[in-house]
C-alpha cells in the first residue's frame, strides 16, 4: 500500500500547525471539561470519564502551552474528585482523592508531553524554513512562498513585484576580517530591512 505523499504530509503538518490563540485555547479547555464534569455527574459512577477528561487537556497542552495543560489537568482532577463524591458508592473519601491525584499525574504527564511534541514541530519547521544567521526565509521557504503569490498574482489578475539585493563587498569583507564580521553585516541588513518592510512583504535569504 503507497504511503502519503508530500503534499498530503504538508497538509497534515498545515493541520497540526493551526493557530489558535492560547487565552482562547485555554477559555475553551476549560468550558470543555466543565461540560465534560457535568456529563460525568449527570451519568452517574456507571460510565467512566476519565479518558474523556484528555481531550480538553489536550487542547490546552497544543494550542496554549504545559502551563495551561496543567492547570486544566489539575481543574479535571479536582472536578473528576466532586463527581465521585457527589455519589461515592462502595468507595472511601480517601480512595477516591487519591485517585484524583493518580489522574492529575496521568493527565499532566499527558499535558506536558503534547506542549513539548508541540514545540519541536514548531522548532523543526522553523529550522526547516528559516536562515539561521539572519532569520528571514532561507531560499526553499521563499520559493514556496513566492511560488504561491505568483500563482494569487495570475488568478487575481494584479501585479507582484520580486526585488533582488545583493551586499556589496561581502567576499572581500569576509577574506579581510573574517567570516563573523560577515555574518554580523548580514544580520544587521537583514534587521535593517526587516524594519523597513510591511508585515505583508517576505524578505529571504536566498544565497550562500
Amino acid at each position: 500500500m503507497p504511503g502519503p505523499t508530500a503534499e498530503q504530509r504538508r497538509r497534515t503538518l498545515r493541520w497540526a500547525d493551526a493557530q489558535l490563540e492560547p487565552s482562547v485555547a485555554f477559555a475553551l479547555a476549560v468550558a470543555i471539561t466543565v461540560l465534560v464534569a457535568v456529563g460525568d455527574y449527570l451519568t452517574g459512577p456507571y460510565l467512566a470519564f476519565a479518558t474523556i477528561y484528555l481531550v480538553p487537556i489536550g487542547v490546552a497542552a497544543w494550542y496554549a502551552g504545559r502551563r495551561a495543560a496543567l492547570v486544566v489537568a489539575l481543574l479535571a482532577s479536582a472536578l473528576g474528585v466532586l463527581t465521585t463524591a457527589a455519589d461515592m458508592g462502595d468507595i472511601s473519601p480517601a480512595v477516591n482523592v487519591l485517585n484524583g491525584a493518580l489522574r492529575f499525574v496521568l493527565y499532566g504527564v499527558v499535558g506536558v508531553v503534547l506542549a513539548s511534541e508541540r514545540q519541536a514541530l514548531r522548532t523543526i519547521a522553523e529550522m526547516a524554513t528559516t536562515d539561521p544567521l539572519t532569520g528571514l526565509a532561507n531560499r526553499r521557504h521563499f520559493e514556496e512562498l513566492a511560488g504561491r503569490e505568483l500563482a494569487r498574482s495570475k488568478r487575481e489578475r494584479m501585479p507582484v513585484a520580486i526585488v533582488h539585493l545583493d551586499v556589496d563587498d561581502l567576499k572581500r569583507r569576509n577574506e579581510v576580517l573574517g567570516h563573523v564580521a560577515g555574518d554580523a553585516l548580514l544580520a544587521d541588513f537583514a534587521a535593517v530591512a526587516r524594519r523597513a518592510l510591511r508585515a505583508s512583504d517576505v524578505l529571504a535569504r536566498v544565497g550562500g
